[in-house]
C-alpha cells in the first residue's frame, strides 16, 4: 500500500480513495474534503476514523468490522456523466477482449442499486456493443435490506433474464447483509442480533423459489486461537 504522505504528495487537489480489500480505505486530503471528515466528525457504527494526535482525521478508514464506511465514503465521490460512462465502459470492455477475455462477475459493492446503476449496461446490450459477458452479483437496494429488497428487486424482470440469451446476466442475488457477513476479517465477530436468522431463512426461501443463484462466503466458527 502506498502512504498518504505518497498519494498526498502526486494528487494535492484530485480526490484519491484507495481501497485495501474490504477492510481499509485510504483518502488523500482532497478526498477527506469531499467527504466532510473533521476533527468533529464522529465515527460511524461499525467503522473508524483514524486521528493523529490533535485529533484530526489522517486519511486511513477502517472497517471495525463492517464496511459500511469504505462504501459511504465512496459514495460521495464525483461520477461520470452518462455519456463518459458509456465510454470507459466500452474501453474496459476492449482492454479485456485484448487480453483475451470474454467473461466477467460484477461482485457488486456498497450503494449499487438495481436496475438504476446498472443502466449503462442495459444501453450497451441494446445498442449490440457489449463484449463482455458480465455476471452480477447483486446486493438488495441500500433503501429496502432483507426480505423487501429482494422483492424489489424481483419486480424488475428477473424472469426475463432466464427466457433470453443476454451479454451480460442479471439473475444473482446477494444475501450478505442478512448473513451477517462482516469484512474485515482482522475484527472480532460482533453479536448478532437475533432477527437474522429469521431473515435469512425467508431470503434463501424466496431465492430458491425463484430458482436465483445464492452467492455468498462463509468462514468456521471457531476463535481466533484455533483457526488453522
Amino acid at each position: 500500500m502506498p502512504t498518504l504522505d505518497e498519494i498526498n504528495a502526486v494528487s494535492a487537489d484530485t480526490p484519491v480513495f484507495v481501497l485495501h480489500l474490504y477492510d481499509r480505505a485510504l483518502l488523500n486530503a482532497a478526498a477527506l474534503r469531499v467527504c466532510g471528515f473533521t476533527k468533529d466528525t464522529p465515527n460511524p457504527p461499525g467503522g473508524e476514523i483514524q486521528r493523529d494526535h490533535e485529533g484530526n482525521p489522517t486519511g486511513l478508514l477502517i472497517a471495525k468490522p463492517n464496511a459500511m464506511i469504505l462504501y459511504s465514503s465512496l459514495a460521495k465521490g464525483p461520477k461520470l456523466t452518462p455519456e463518459y460512462q458509456l465510454n470507459s465502459t466500452r474501453q474496459f470492455m476492449r482492454e479485456m477482449n485484448r487480453l483475451g477475455l470474454t467473461s466477467a462477475i460484477d461482485a457488486g459493492g456498497g450503494f449499487q442499486n438495481y436496475p438504476e446503476d446498472y443502466q449503462i449496461m442495459d444501453d450497451l446490450h441494446r445498442r449490440g456493443e457489449m463484449t463482455v459477458r458480465v455476471a452480477y452479483n447483486l446486493f438488495t437496494p441500500a433503501s429496502q435490506a432483507g426480505i423487501r429488497g429482494f422483492r424489489q428487486v424481483e419486480r424488475h424482470d428477473s424472469a426475463g433474464c432466464r427466457q433470453r440469451l443476454l451479454p451480460h446476466e442479471w439473475c444473482r442475488r446477494d444475501a450478505d447483509f442478512s448473513a451477517a457477513d462482516f469484512e474485515d476479517f482482522l475484527e472480532p465477530r460482533p453479536d448478532l442480533v437475533a432477527m437474522l436468522e429469521t431473515e435469512l431463512t425467508r431470503v434463501v426461501r424466496l431465492l430458491a423459489k425463484e430458482r436465483w443463484a445464492l452467492s455468498g462466503c462463509t468462514r468456521p466458527m471457531m476463535s481466533r486461537s484455533h483457526a488453522s
